[in-house]
């Protein structure tokens, strides 16, 4: 799910008008919070674990299905994008009814936005990518076991929600496949995150000084 204004690394932000980064990709400019380097890092993944489909929770604008495509399609991998954007119900753990109006009434324009410049995207170009315009929650069951090799966790961040992404999708994981925790600084993230790994003894590397984690899937 989308982060909330004033939460989310990479935003420059001016009062409740949002100010993004912008990233051009071979299928047009897109808006992001997060530079090249977050590219390059899941690019990598990408080229050394090619044996099943990419999939990415929590697409924002869409950047990193729209910069990897390419390098996804090179290796026969299924693309597949997960985010509510303006459907979204539960903002980070907390209810939109108990978010102040002024945050959502700038947020819900915005991620329409998103949601119709993706669709438009896709269409254009033909492009071979899965877009479930609805949470991850929600969604799991269109995406077969055993059939991701590279998943992006970057939805919604409290620890309640990790939490059910992660018994809900490592199913979804294919053996010697990775994960990669997205914002693993934060809280709820953070201890989220920890107890799956504890539970399931599983390895880890930090990333980009410890703003990510690298998960191994072993089964």
């Amino acid at each position: 799910m989308p982060h909330m204004e004033g939460d989310a690394p990479g935003l420059k932000g001016l009062g409740t008008v949002p100010i993004y980064l912008m990233e051009k990709t071979p299928y047009g400019t897109f808006e992001c919070q997060s530079g090249p380097h977050n590219r390059k890092m899941i690019g990598e993944l990408i080229e050394t674990h090619p044996h099943g489909d990419f999939c990415e929770i929590g697409i924002f604008g869409g950047i990193n299905m729209f910069a990897l495509y390419d390098t996804c399609k090179k290796h026969n991998m299924g693309v597949i994008g997960i985010d509510p954007h303006d459907s979204i119900v539960c903002f980070n753990g907390v209810p939109a009814s108990e978010i102040e109006d002024n945050l959502t009434s700038t947020r819900y324009p915005l991620w329409k936005k998103f949601r119709e410049n993706i669709e438009k995207t896709i269409t254009e170009h033909k492009l071979d990518i899965r877009y479930i315009n609805d949470t991850s929650w929600n969604c799991h069951p269109l995406i077969k076991d055993e059939s991701l090799s590279v998943l992006h966790i970057d939805g919604d961040h409290s620890y309640d929600g990790i939490t059910k992404d992660f018994e809900l999708f490592y199913p979804k994981m294919k053996n010697n496949g990775v994960i990669l925790v997205d914002d693993y600084t934060w809280d709820g993230v953070h201890r989220g995150t920890n107890d799956f790994v504890k539970k399931n003894n599983l390895k880890t590397e930090l990333l980009n000084n410890g703003e990510y984690l690298k998960i191994f899937v072993e089964k």
